[in-house]
């Protein structure tokens, strides 16, 4: 498998994840709000009470499910899908890094100027720009310095930009 193979097969995946968390994030905050959870100990039904998330040297961390329910039933879960798309930004950044960027084209700079907006506090760091940096009707000029990215754009807009150059790297560079 080639490196290109590898990356996009890695890009899909996250991509598949991200999109079920997002889906999670809104679906555990609307159950919460609206007491889903109490709801299922009235019927008699399980609600686990924790969630148990592997560590790398073995081994579980316990999550309780009944504190987080609380916490989101008043939460606005729009951080939650930031927190997403600035990982999904910052892999596609990395995996077109590692590709040197394969034609520098203006999806693919936009996605650099992105992810280095997410690994600079959320903020763009606009050093220089090496060519044309647009995707959909954004575009990424000099004077965009020092603007939060969520002034700028949405998470659902880096979801977008995301599946726009997964669909470039399958159509355009895989065979």
């Amino acid at each position: 498998m080639s490196e290109l193979d590898a990356i996009v097969k890695r890009l899909t995946s996250l991509r598949a994840y991200s999109a079920l968390g997002m889906m999670g994030a809104g679906l555990l905050t609307t159950a919460a709000r609206d007491g889903v959870f109490r709801a299922l100990g009235w019927t008699g039904a399980m609600a686990p009470e924790q969630l148990f998330l592997p560590l790398h040297r073995g081994g579980h961390h316990p999550v309780s499910i009944s504190e987080a329910t609380s916490v989101l039933a008043d939460a606005d879960y729009t951080p939650t899908f930031w927190a997403w798309s600035n990982l999904l930004a910052l892999e596609l950044g990395q995996s077109l890094g590692e590709l040197r960027y394969l034609d520098n084209r203006p999806s693919f700079e936009f996605a650099r100027h992105v992810r280095n907006a997410v690994a600079h506090g959320g903020t763009f760091d606009i050093r220089h720009m090496v060519g044309p940096a647009g995707f959909a009707e954004f575009e990424i000029v000099p004077a965009l310095n020092g603007t939060p990215l969520a002034d700028f754009v949405s998470p659902g807009d880096v979801m977008a930009l995301f599946e726009s150059v997964l669909d470039d790297l399958r159509n355009d560079f895989l065979e």
